[in-house]
């Protein structure tokens, strides 16, 4: 092997484990007050604005804003910092896990 392929056999490999350890982008439900298609185009074209986001789409409907973003840019915080700068409540949406099987025993009524 040439010192020319070796070289570029290493810059390969390189980018390659660059890759595998890049954060992968992550996405948020954001609840927000907005009441209109003007309210979600401000808010969106503000986000398209800030390094890291990568898609966002606020929905008038359910007044919630998805974002997706890359994690080693920006964060949760500063995306709901950017919302309320704006004027809009902005609430982060975590998805409750319900247990379907219930480990509890039924509660004895006396009668």
């Amino acid at each position: 092997m040439s010192f020319k392929n070796f070289i570029m056999v290493l810059v390969a490999t390189f980018f390659a484990a660059i890759s595998l350890f890049s954060a992968e982008p992550k996405e948020i439900n954001v609840q927000t007050n907005l009441h209109c298609g003007t309210c979600a185009s401000k808010i969106e074209k503000k986000l398209k604005k800030t390094d890291g986001i990568l898609e966002t789409n606020a929905d008038v409907d359910t007044k919630v804003v998805t974002i997706k973003f890359d994690p080693e840019k920006t964060n949760e915080n500063d995306i709901t910092k950017i919302i309320s700068n704006l004027g809009y409540e902005a609430k982060v949406m975590y998805k409750k896990v319900e247990n379907k099987k219930s480990t509890s025993k039924p509660a004895n009524k006396k009668k």
